[in-house]
């Protein structure tokens, strides 16, 4: 069937055709700027595949008579055409739904099998007028914080706060996790980041060209305040940083780092990911030398486990005999997470690929009886 008729049937929506334009763009690190006193509409990239939610990093300006498009990598700006097109003989689509921009363009997974990429852009909200070079020179060396409450990980019981400190060019991420306000674990991540500024609106790309992170729209910047938006979620999602004191470095926080921003695969697709020496090892292992647990039930454990085999981007549920949400010791889940994050022997973690995943969501289920562990699993 033809892309257009896939079109036609399954998303109801008119697709309009624009005239081409041509625009010069150069960019340049953090004191870029594109300047325009056109009224126009901004559409950052939210995720380049709906399936493998991987961030890519492109911006559409649109005007009453054109659509451009700019790579902030590649630093090329190029008209994107609301029309059918063909890309390698087979067509291509670029059109409006609603306030998203969505592409539809086909590339090859396998030799004899097409398949879809299906990338979407969200349409920003204005935010404060911020040149690059002041942004700078306002965050340098400072440390902002927010609560974290949404997260891709099931979680009802750790509270998990963000910490962003600005410097040298490069952005740490520090995440701490706090069960009934005892820290319980903490992990951070430096990443290099450039700024672009477009329309009028500051853009913050924290990532690698080869794992790249979300793009940060700054909506809000003073000394004691900056405030992100962020478009993974197919609409903008904000969060508010207070300045706080910089990074404490006791205790260490653990180095973490996902492989792959974007999808996780899960344990069980493909050959299962396992820890190697077995449940019944690891059952022993966390009831060695644990906390009593107070009360009976079970304590769900979510982590990812990333490509070089460590541990990190917890999660927590707390659930009584009749699964309801409830409460542990702190002490045994301190204990817990403690010990889960030294594990480091997992089975076929290097054939994971499903979905170009290089990383893999895992959870252990702890049961409590008599306020004691007596089983774990998956």
């Amino acid at each position: 069937m033809k892309i257009i008729n896939f079109i036609n049937n399954h998303i109801k929506l008119d697709i309009y055709l624009l005239v081409c334009i041509s625009l010069i763009l150069t960019l340049s690190s953090c004191n870029q700027e594109y300047s325009n006193n056109q009224t126009s509409r901004l559409f950052v990239s939210s995720v380049s595949n709906l399936n493998t939610q991987m961030p890519f990093h492109n911006v559409l300006v649109q005007k009453k008579d054109s659509l451009l498009k700019y790579d902030f990598w590649t630093k090329d700006t190029t008209i994107a055409k609301a029309e059918i097109t063909k890309l390698e003989n087979q067509e291509t689509i670029l059109f409006e739904n609603h306030d998203t921009l969505e592409y539809i363009a086909p590339y090859y997974l396998y030799k004899d099998l097409l398949l879809f990429t299906h990338s979407a852009y969200v349409e920003t909200t204005k935010g404060q007028k911020l040149k690059p070079k002041k942004f700078k020179s306002l965050v340098e060396n400072k440390s902002y914080s927010t609560d974290i409450t949404k997260l891709k990980t099931p979680n009802n019981a750790f509270n998990i706060r963000e910490t962003i400190s600005f410097k040298d060019q490069n952005i740490t991420f520090l995440w701490k996790y706090f069960y009934k306000e005892k820290l319980i674990h903490s992990e951070t991540e430096k990443v290099p980041y450039q700024c672009f500024e477009i329309s009028d609106q500051l853009f913050i790309v924290p990532s690698t060209q080869d794992n790249p992170y979300p793009i940060y729209q700054v909506s809000k910047a003073n000394k004691s305040q900056v405030d992100l938006t962020y478009f993974t979620d197919l609409k903008p999602q904000k969060k508010l940083y207070s300045l706080t004191d910089s990074i404490s470095k006791k205790p260490a926080p653990n180095t973490y780092r996902l492989c792959l921003n974007g999808y996780q695969t899960l344990y069980y697709h493909g050959e299962e990911v396992r820890f190697r020496k077995g449940l019944a090892y690891l059952k022993n292992y966390l009831r060695e030398d644990a906390p009593l647990a107070e009360q009976d039930g079970y304590i769900n454990l979510h982590f990812t486990i990333n490509c070089d085999g460590k541990v990190g981007r917890f999660g927590l549920e707390l659930l009584d005999k009749k699964y309801k949400q409830t409460e542990f010791n702190p002490k045994l889940i301190n204990h817990i997470v403690q010990k889960v994050k030294k594990l480091e022997q997992w089975n076929n973690l290097e054939k994971v690929s499903f979905l170009g995943a290089k990383d893999v969501k895992m959870f252990f289920l702890i049961k409590i009886r008599n306020q004691k562990i007596v089983d774990v699993c998956p």
